[in-house]
């Protein structure tokens, strides 16, 4: 079973021009910090309230 770790590597490179994680993490920005009080999922498989909002910049 992959960690959560890995699972959101997975998800990140999906959407990525870089087939590496370690170029493809520098692809995206953070944007914005949500907090909710419901509970959402993250792409990593986790339980969070907390959404962390990245964004390609356009030069991609």
């Amino acid at each position: 079973m992959a960690s959560n770790f890995e699972n959101l590597k997975k998800h990140i490179l999906t959407l990525s021009n870089a087939n590496e994680f370690y170029y493809a993490k520098d692809e995206w920005k953070l944007v914005d910090v949500e907090i909710q009080e419901n509970w959402d999922n993250c792409p990593c498989g986790k339980e969070i309230k907390e959404l962390c909002h990245i964004k390609k910049p356009t030069k991609w």
